[in-house]
């Protein structure tokens, strides 16, 4: 499944729930109400944990992810406070939650976002034997997970190049 990515960065000024709500709005009265079936938001509500053995970011951020081409949607994103890119990606859904709730409904559990990179030296072919063939099964095996969803950026429309993606999450 072909989608877009668009990465919105909170600012260090506005805490959790006011990013959450800004974020919530701003899909709601731009996307949801003219197109309510092509958007799914991923969005840090709460700071993570002090104590973690998850080296977490302390960034919020945003994904809306959009499986549409129909509209526009960059103008939208683009001129947000703290647009960080959009990117174009092939989405494959190892694992899918049971649906039950009524759409539109907060999906229950915690999201956890994590950027893969290659290795110096180390091919494209190679890099995606390893995520797809050995991580995947891995994660699926040993995590309590309920959904993976796993993005390959296929390419920038907007933004970040990969060496920005890892200074905006301090990688």
């Amino acid at each position: 499944m072909n989608h877009t990515i668009f990465l919105i960065k909170g600012s260090r000024d506005e805490n959790y729930e006011v990013f959450s709500k800004r974020i919530k709005t701003l899909i709601n009265d731009k996307v949801i109400i003219q197109h309510p079936s092509v958007c799914k938001l991923t969005i840090t509500e709460e700071a993570p944990p002090r104590l973690s053995m998850i080296p977490f970011n302390k960034e919020k951020i945003a994904a809306v992810t959009v499986s549409s081409e129909e509209f526009d949607f960059l103008s939208i994103f683009s001129s947000v406070q703290g647009f960080s890119g959009a990117y174009n990606a092939d989405a494959v859904l190892p694992l899918s939650y049971t649906k039950e709730r009524p759409e539109g409904e907060k999906t229950p559990g915690i999201g956890l976002l994590t950027l893969f990179f290659k290795k110096k030296g180390q091919d494209r072919r190679d890099f995606l034997d390893c995520w797809f063939n050995s991580h995947t099964p891995l994660t699926l095996e040993l995590h309590p997970v309920c959904n993976y969803l796993r993005n390959e950026i296929k390419g920038l429309l907007f933004g970040f190049t990969v060496d920005s993606l890892k200074e905006l999450f301090k990688m």
